[in-house]
């Protein structure tokens, strides 16, 4: 295994031209990209959107969970 580090910077339009040195072997290779920044977090789309929409409309429409207060319950009958 040959292994070769270079820093790059990738342009806006995410290319990116790797010159080699002449004692790399041909052949394949696997290429790894660590960046030192994290990518932005691009806004959902509008089928998230929607989507989203549709569940907060099914939320609402669940009928919300009876209260009853433990000293309500009769725990005799827990036991039986």
């Amino acid at each position: 295994m040959y292994a070769y580090k270079s820093h790059v910077k990738i342009s806006n339009n995410r290319e990116l031209v790797i010159k080699l040195p002449n004692d790399i072997p041909e052949g394949n290779a696997e290429i790894i990209i660590i960046s030192d920044s994290k990518p932005e977090i691009n806004t959902a789309g509008s089928n998230s959107n929607r989507l989203i929409s549709r569940l907060d409309e099914w939320i609402n429409q669940i009928p919300p969970v009876p209260h009853i207060p433990l000293s309500s319950i009769d725990r005799g009958e827990l036991y039986k």
